[in-house]
């Protein structure tokens, strides 16, 4: 299989509807033989259900429930093990990721013009849209965190929206985030194993339905994930 697309997902059962019909048009109009991996932390709402019923449509999707400890990084990791693509996407499930830039993120990786396109927010030609000054001061610390503690030279080190050779996901030692810095994990295990990583301007979009979960817990999480993916990757002699 050529492409697996991870939507890790907790309450999207109104952004499902929406993202998934964009994504599966791109992948019928790239040609790719792909398929949509829903991992949803158990979600109150009703998204599994709302997921499988997707599935039945499109025939390309499985959904994963998780029922252990939620998190960001709990469920890529689970959907890193289940990819079984060549090339493995992730995207957030509400919208703020079009995907009608997957192709600029994919083609460059199935090519072989690079290992890892990170979608970036950042660069020359992005655009970011609607976002409130304070998601923009949590997104700059954020980033400056990830640069000087991982070394990271990118623009957008913490970007959601990335293209990844499934062998970056396999070699070495299993991934330690759990929550949203398995962002900045992927790509520092890319970026210090010398793999080629190209930063690719996309629109970011406000989410479709919903509202952000992130506060000050999560930030704090994020700084003591930071904190330990620096120190696994100087175990490694990485860093």
């Amino acid at each position: 299989m050529e492409v697996s697309v991870i939507l890790p997902t907790y309450n999207e059962r109104d952004n499902l509807p929406h993202v998934i019909p964009r994504i599966e048009r791109v992948i019928d109009r790239e040609g790719w033989d792909a398929e949509v991996l829903v991992v949803d932390d158990d979600s109150p709402d009703g998204t599994a259900e709302v997921a499988r019923e997707l599935a039945e449509e499109y025939g390309n999707i499985r959904v994963i429930v998780r029922k252990e400890r939620p998190g960001l990084g709990l469920a890529y990791r689970r959907g890193f093990r289940e990819a079984e693509g060549d090339v493995v996407v992730c995207m957030d499930a509400d919208g703020q990721h079009p995907p009608e830039y997957l192709p600029n993120l994919v083609n460059p990786v199935l090519d072989g013009a690079c290992d890892f396109g990170l979608g970036s927010r950042y660069v020359e030609g992005a655009q970011v849209e609607n976002f409130p000054w304070y998601r923009r001061l949590n997104s700059w610390g954020a980033r400056v965190v990830a640069r000087i503690l991982l070394k990271l030279p990118y623009r957008d080190p913490t970007s959601g929206f990335r293209a990844i050779r499934r062998e970056i996901l396999e070699e070495g030692r299993p991934f330690v985030s759990e929550g949203f810095e398995i962002q900045v994990e992927t790509l520092a295990k890319a970026h210090h194993m010398g793999y080629r990583v190209r930063e690719i301007p996309f629109t970011f979009q406000p989410r479709e339905h919903g509202s952000s979960n992130v506060g000050l817990r999560q930030i704090l999480r994020y700084l003591r994930g930071v904190i330990r993916i620096r120190r696994d990757l100087r175990r490694r002699g990485l860093l």
